[in-house]
């Protein structure tokens, strides 16, 4: 029988390549450091980069050398440098996250029992189709014991007119002792909670400029996104529902907003 293997994470730090230390005199440029997905080409070079707030960049220059398997996409936190004028990258490190998919409790993944050891969650958030998670773990360095993360899909419910999925964070310390703190980093893909033939917002053919221009900067998840044409482009994906752009626009904007439909969409629960 196939078994299916759970992502692991080496908790000591593991990163693609990092930047090598400069002079004195090393101009440091005005970078960010954010979840974003890497596209590599037919040689497994990067080639693009997709933040989780804007648009598809291409990589002038990816200063660590990095490959990963050709025509592919990974998940990984970048240090990265934009060039707006042309909508170019330079990628300074890329350091790798675990990317489980969420999987019924009875799924061969967990058949070694479902594991709940104690983690910190530091941050978490919503990034275009992805739930994204820095946790603080306790672990011993000098063990090297594997700390396995999955992702639990624990229920769908029926709440009123909306179905609720709930997730659980699955983690396997095996048996590691809790010395010393280290971080790690989940990113979560939610496509299958995607319904992309049916948006559940629509942008009116002929909208209010001033007040799309508004939602530019309005929208929390950064869906709104200006052209240097002047023109704005709107992709639902990673929408929050917080209802920002039905308050600002649904009669001189859009032509529908509405929460997704059952199955679809997000909710956070804590606890």
């Amino acid at each position: 029988m196939n078994k299916v293997k759970l992502h692991t994470l080496w908790l000591l730090g593991m990163l693609f390549l990092m930047t090598a230390c400069g002079d004195d005199d090393y101009y440091y440029p005005s970078v960010k450091l954010e979840f974003v997905t890497v596209k590599a080409g037919a040689d497994g070079l990067i080639q693009s980069l997709l933040p989780d707030k804007g648009e598809l960049l291409t990589v002038a220059k990816d200063r660590t050398g990095s490959t990963i398997s050709p025509n592919s996409a990974r998940r990984v936190i970048s240090n990265y440098e934009v060039n707006p004028e042309d909508a170019t990258a330079v990628i300074y490190s890329l350091q790798s996250v675990v990317t489980p998919e969420p999987k019924g409790a009875d799924d061969p993944a967990f058949e070694g029992g479902l594991k709940y050891d104690p983690v910190d969650v530091t941050s978490i958030w919503l990034g275009r189709d992805y739930l994204n998670m820095i946790l603080n773990v306790k672990i011993n360095i000098n063990s090297g014991k594997q700390h396995v993360f999955g992702m639990i899909e624990e229920s769908v419910e029926a709440e009123g007119d909306e179905t609720v999925v709930t997730l659980s964070l699955f983690h396997d310390a095996n048996g590691d002792e809790e010395n010393y703190n280290r971080r790690a980093y989940i990113s979560v893909p939610l496509t299958k909670y995607v319904d992309e033939e049916n948006p559940h917002i629509i942008v009116k053919s002929q909208p209010d400029m001033q007040t799309l221009l508004l939602l530019t900067k309005a929208c929390p998840a950064g869906l709104y996104k200006k052209q240097d044409d002047g023109s704005v482009r709107f992709d639902y994906a990673g929408c929050l529902e917080c209802g920002t752009c039905r308050i600002l626009g649904l009669d001189s904007v859009l032509d529908k907003w509405e929460y997704p439909r059952g199955t679809f969409g997000v909710e956070y629960r804590y606890g």
